[in-house]
Order: structure tokens, then C-alpha cells, then sequence
């Protein structure tokens, strides 16, 4: 079965590498071929890639753990934990007995850490629960 993107999109917008040789190249592209001097040493691409893993924390559901608040909305709070994405918090953990939101971007808060992810690949936390 032949590629719709193919039949549909002239060739001059299909994505790709860049070369001299394509015909209607757009010319204002810099056209840079690789040599041995572009390639990463294996050896040095698994030190960054470590480096990468390790930075950062290695926090276990169950465990509470400092965060700073990162924006807070008419529903929810965001929180910067140093895990690989955001948590999330319903905002009426952080009300007080008025209705008013106790947080404001950059403060620090103790909260637990229920789950590394959700569906949506946020991290799932308490401030009650902490």
C-alpha cells in the first residue's frame, strides 16, 4: 500500500534530510553534511545519558517529599517535586477555613507522593495525606 502522505504532499514538503541533490530544496537552508567530526563518542554518550538518568530524584510512592508550587489555577496546584514531570494537586488541599488558597508560585511544600504517574503522565500527590 503506497504512503498517503506521499501521494497527497508535493515532494518538496515531505519531511526528511536535507541534500543538495533534492529538487525544489528550499535555498535558504544551510545544507551541512556529517562527517566523523559531528559523531558522539559511545562512550561519552553514556556518560551524558547517566548523568541525564541521575539528575533526576529517585522519590518511591509512599514517601513525602518537598515540592515548589509552580502555578496555581482556579482548580488545581501545580508542583515541581524533581521527578521527571509535574504533580498535580486539587486546589482545596491548600484552602483554609475562609476558602482562600494558602499557596502562591515558588513556595515549598511537604506533600506524599501516591504515584510516579497517571494516565496523563502527571505525578500523583497529597498535601493532606503528608
Amino acid at each position: 500500500m503506497a504512503n498517503v502522505e506521499e501521494q497527497n504532499t508535493p515532494a518538496s514538503e515531505r519531511g526528511g534530510v536535507a541534500t543538495s541533490a533534492r529538487a525544489g530544496a528550499d535555498p535558504r537552508l544551510k545544507i551541512r553534511p556529517r562527517n566523523g567530526a559531528d559523531q558522539i563518542d559511545p562512550a561519552e554518550f553514556a556518560k551524558l545519558l547517566d548523568l541525564y538518568d541521575n539528575s533526576f530524584r529517585n522519590i518511591a510512592e509512599g514517601e513525602v517529599v518537598k515540592g515548589t508550587v509552580l502555578k496555581v489555577t482556579a482548580s488545581e496546584v501545580i508542583i515541581d517535586v524533581g521527578y521527571k514531570s509535574e504533580g498535580i494537586i486539587g486546589v482545596s488541599e491548600f484552602l483554609d477555613e475562609a476558602g482562600e488558597v494558602t499557596v502562591q508560585p515558588g513556595d515549598i511544600v511537604d506533600v506524599l507522593l501516591e504515584r510516579t504517574e497517571d494516565r496523563e503522565g502527571y505525578v500523583v500527590l497529597s498535601r493532606e495525606k503528608a
